[in-house]
């Protein structure tokens, strides 16, 4: 393992090497909790908004951090649901630091269990809406819930064809981070074209900014 810096071997060591209430000292322990692997020079010269990627938008990700930010919410629901963060991770494909990395301050410890509170992180999310499947950026988990609710019965009422549960959509729309509202679709024969317009559509993740 590579020294934490030139006179200290570990984090530990520097931390307890003298009192570390400094606003210098706080933001490397701050920068260290959110990427354990850093040097202290590497630290030193990160910002909170790179190290700490629930921090920023959505767009803003490269590719692969918007996947890891998508797995990491997937945990976050293991975790709601009672899962361990050990747990949560390995179903998701995702290691324990980039879930603390990706849920910032919405994933908080007591004792030895870890706990998530309601987030307001941008994802991408896909619905139908008037004749077609898009893709919008959202914030709250309020909006996620309703978006899966909606696809939920989307799949049930193709199945067996009971438009009834989708008449709660009729009158609902969505609101996407630029304040764009979005209405779900409803209409059965406009939904059964789109969905056999999506190769396997079963196995679509909810999680998609691709069209």
């Amino acid at each position: 393992m590579s020294k934490f810096s030139p006179t200290f071997r570990s984090f530990s060591a520097w931390f307890k090497a003298q009192p570390r209430n400094t606003i210098y000292a706080r933001r490397i322990i701050q920068l260290h909790k959110l990427n354990p692997s850093l040097s202290l020079n590497a630290l030193r010269k990160s910002s909170l908004s790179k190290v700490a990627l629930w921090l920023r938008s959505y767009l803003s990700l490269s590719s692969t951090e918007k996947d890891l930010r998508h797995r990491a919410l997937q945990a976050y629901g293991a975790i709601k649901d009672g899962k361990s963060l050990t747990e949560a991770s390995r179903m998701h494909g995702i290691g324990r630091t980039d879930v603390v990395k990706h849920l910032g301050k919405y994933l908080f410890r007591r004792g030895r269990r870890w706990f998530v509170k309601k987030t307001h992180l941008q994802r991408a999310r896909w619905m139908f809406s008037k004749g077609k499947r898009i893709t919008i950026i959202i914030d709250d988990d309020d909006t996620a819930s309703l978006i899966s609710r909606y696809l939920n019965a989307v799949k049930f009422t193709l199945r067996d064809g009971d438009v009834s549960r989708l008449h709660p959509y009729k009158k609902l729309k969505v609101i996407d981070i630029n304040n764009k509202k979005h209405p779900f679709e409803t209409d059965l024969a406009t939904l059964q074209e789109l969905d056999e317009a999506i190769e396997n559509s079963e196995f679509l993740p909810i999680y998609d900014d691709t069209i």
